[in-house]
This record gives C-alpha cells, structure tokens and sequence, in this order.
C-alpha cells in the first residue's frame, strides 16, 4: 500500500486556533443543609447561631455546661483508736484489815481497821464473836 497523499487542508498552518471560550455560571448559594445537620445537633446549631434558628423555627437554648468531674478527696482512715486509761484499782485491803462489827472466828485475835484503828475479836452483845475497838 502507498502511503496516503497529504493534502493542505491536514498540513499545519502557522496560525494557532483561539482556545475554546470558558464561560462561568454563577451558582446561587444553597439553604440544603448536609444530612448529618439538624435541629437537634448542637455543635451544628452553635455554629449556625440567628441563621440555625430561622432554618429551625425556633431559638437555641443551649444546655448549661456540665461541670467537669472532680473525684471526691482521698481516703484518709480515722485516727486509730486509744482506749482511755483504765483506772486505778481501789487498794486491796492488806491482810490483817478488817470491818468493825463485822464476824470473826477466832477469839483474841487483833487485826486493823483500813484507817489504821486497832480491832480486836471478842464476844458481841448478841454472843457471837465480832470486831470490836481493842482500845
């Protein structure tokens, strides 16, 4: 096969074609509002302000902030617990003390009051032996 004639209508010509005329159309702002907007969606509504509450039909009452947690004060036990002092044991009467006019069991036998008072047993007034002052 030949190769095909070039006729000067294919051949390049010095001239350079005008680029394609570019028209720009002015596009008229939208109200649709994303899918993921609403009425009810706070963060969104924050950001619309006075536009959120015409497009809502209603003013925006934001939720008063929620305080951030503040966990209560550490632990801290009571102060170990300390019995108060026991007190005193009253003295033990020593041996040899006695009560006056109380019985006793051996006749002649001397013995002290707590005070100090010498005591002797001897027979009472009802005949049985008793402490009586030995003074």
């Amino acid at each position: 096969m030949a190769p095909a004639a070039t006729s000067s209508a294919d051949a390049p010509t010095s001239e350079a074609a005008p680029p394609p005329a570019t028209t720009t159309v002015a596009t008229a702002p939208t109200t649709t509002l994303p899918l993921e907007s609403s009425c009810s969606d706070a963060a969104w509504r924050e950001s619309m302000g006075a536009e959120g509450d015409r497009l809502c039909d209603a003013t925006w009452n934001p939720q008063p902030a929620v305080p951030a947690y503040t966990p209560p004060p550490a632990y801290t036990p009571p102060p170990a617990y300390t019995p108060p002092p026991a007190p005193e044991p009253a003295p033990a009467p020593s041996l040899g003390t006695v009560t006056p006019g109380a019985f006793c069991s051996t006749p002649g036998a001397v013995r002290v009051t707590s005070k100090g008072t010498p005591m002797m047993c001897g027979a009472g007034s009802d005949g049985r032996d008793r402490w009586k002052s030995a003074g």
